[in-house]
């Protein structure tokens, strides 16, 4: 079982604190995929269009259809799909209010972080991964006012496993470890 600890300097208003508390549930069993939230993408740098409309996989459209820019997908091979996604990009086309969306067998099975997330700040997902089937890692920067944009003083690493809760599918976490870089 890996253990949470607060690392110096994440003060708790910071976007990533909910990595420095004892894991909780903010996924619910058969809970909709979420729509995006509105973006004046018409703002979005001219050097990050054409704008990414991926539909390759089922996940992938589902996300597109409620307004998402998908820009990473991976499985697992066993049914296990996580996917980037954000409401618009920044001036060097990296996303901006993103999530990790995780699904099973098409199945939404809910999020990797409570709360959207933007590149270079405190809690933004840096890399997802697969441990084992049904198991996911992600880890997230964390940054401290003195930090930076480009180098983040610690790293968090989130362990999920995704289980079955009314005959459906939710991804719950169930560790973080926070070491610095």
């Amino acid at each position: 079982m890996l253990l949470a600890f607060s690392y110096p300097g994440l003060s708790q208003v910071r976007p990533g604190a909910w990595l420095d508390s004892p894991p909780r549930r903010w996924n619910k069993p058969g809970m909709s995929l979420p729509h995006a939230p509105t973006a004046n993408r018409d703002k979005i740098a001219p050097v990050c269009k054409p704008l990414p409309d991926r539909r390759d996989t089922t996940e992938e459209s589902a996300l597109t259809d409620a307004g998402w820019l998908v820009f990473i997908s991976k499985n697992d091979g066993h049914g296990l799909t996580v996917v980037g996604a954000s409401a618009d990009l920044d001036g060097m086309c990296r996303p901006n209010r993103y999530q990790d969306f995780a699904f099973v067998n098409g199945k939404f099975a809910g999020t990797l972080s409570p709360k959207l997330m933007n590149a270079r700040s405190d809690g933004a997902s840096s890399t997802v991964s697969f441990a084992s089937a049904g198991k996911i890692i992600a880890n997230f920067s964390r940054y401290t006012g003195r930090d930076p944009l480009c180098c983040p003083s610690a790293i968090s690493v989130a362990t999920y496993e995704i289980r079955e809760d009314s005959g459906r599918p939710i991804v719950v976490l169930t560790g973080v470890y926070t070491h610095t870089t």
